[in-house]
This record gives C-alpha cells, sequence and structure tokens, in this order.
C-alpha cells in the first residue's frame, strides 16, 4: 500500500482541502462551470473528492467567486463516502476502479478526478 506524504505540520484534511484549491484553480471557465453544475446535482452515493489537474499551467488566476465552489467541493469532499463500483452524475459519463481508487472522467474534456476510498 502506498500512503501519501503530508508537508510537515500539515493534517490530512487541510493537505486535502489545498490540493483541491489549487486544482480548481487551474480549470478553465467552461469546466470550473462543469463542475458548477456537478455539485448542483451531485447524489449522496457519490464518493469524496480529490482532484488531480494533469496539465498544470504556471498562471495564477484568484477568482473571487470561486468562493462558493470552493467551499462546496470541500464539504463534499470531507463528507461523502465511497461505496460503489460505478458511479453516474450528470458530470461524470464513467467511472471503475482501480486498486484502492475510484476514477472517474468527465466531459467536456475527460481531465482525470481521483476518488480515493475512505
Amino acid at each position: 500500500m502506498r500512503k501519501g506524504r503530508d508537508i510537515v505540520g500539515e493534517m490530512p484534511d487541510q493537505l486535502r482541502m489545498r490540493q483541491v484549491l489549487e486544482a480548481i484553480k487551474q480549470l478553465s471557465e467552461e469546466d470550473q462551470q462543469v463542475l458548477r453544475d456537478a455539485l448542483r446535482n451531485i447524489r449522496s452515493e457519490t464518493p469524496g473528492i480529490i482532484v488531480r489537474v494533469d496539465d498544470l499551467e504556471a498562471e495564477e488566476n484568484p477568482d473571487e467567486c470561486m468562493g462558493e465552489l470552493i467551499h462546496g467541493f470541500i464539504d463534499l469532499n470531507l463528507s461523502l463516502t465511497a461505496g460503489k463500483t460505478k458511479i453516474v452524475t450528470s458530470v461524470f459519463h464513467e467511472g471503475y476502479t482501480q486498486d484502492s481508487t475510484i476514477r472517474l472522467l468527465y466531459n467536456p474534456r475527460f481531465k482525470e478526478f481521483l476518488f480515493p476510498l475512505h
């Protein structure tokens, strides 16, 4: 089993929040809207969320209206657990389990979202 390394002094939930925040900053406005729509349509069986964005750019673009999205994303991340091998929401077009991870692909650009099982 592989364990993630935490930054010294950072609790796992704080690390997760920071990862989510950094990943969301990298999404285009169109993708942010896709994510907002997904959060509005999320179901209780949807697992907690950690995001990995593969093509990170150095560009920093802070956006104040992201606050509500980020809080919703983090709350979802901390409160929901995974329990199914196939997940369907308005945003995800396919999902499957791989080792201890549920991996979901979403439209329109099929960036990968990684969901650790709790």
